[in-house]
């Protein structure tokens, strides 16, 4: 926030206006590249949806797990998103199968540019500003 001392943050927490959302924000991309943000009334919210806790997946294009998932075209549910150590965050799905949900299994949702997993129904993950959202490959 460009008019509070030491008011920082994270992307998660600006999108869900976690701070007077009328303040003019600096997102830093590097440490020395600050983009200028103003919300105004023409900036709108949208839902982002995808695989969220409570989608449902199938196996996806890098699925490496023999028949871990019941075979092909079994479903199952995503109970959580975590990070792969300290290596990448919210990067892979932890997953029950419907075929045996006493068994649970995390895969990769993007670490190592992997992707396990289909999404047949999205689930919300909320509200954010798509303008102040940095550019993919800037």
């Amino acid at each position: 926030c460009s008019k509070c001392i030491n008011v920082n943050l994270c992307t998660k927490c600006y999108m869900s206006d976690k701070h007077d959302v009328h303040h003019h924000f600096f997102r830093l991309q590097t440490p020395t590249d600050k983009i200028n943000y103003e919300l105004e009334t023409k900036s709108k919210k949208i839902e982002c949806s995808g695989a969220f806790v409570g989608s449902i997946v199938e196996r996806g294009f890098d699925w490496s797990w023999d028949d871990q998932d019941g075979g092909p075209g079994s479903k199952g549910q995503v109970i959580e998103i975590q990070n792969w150590g300290s290596e990448s965050s919210n990067s892979v799905a932890k997953v029950v199968w419907e075929n045996n949900p006493t068994l649970s299994n995390v895969y990769r949702m993007g670490h190592k540019g992997k992707v396990d997993l289909k999404v047949r129904k999205p689930t919300s993950g909320g509200l954010y500003y798509k303008s102040h959202l940095p550019k993919l490959g800037n």
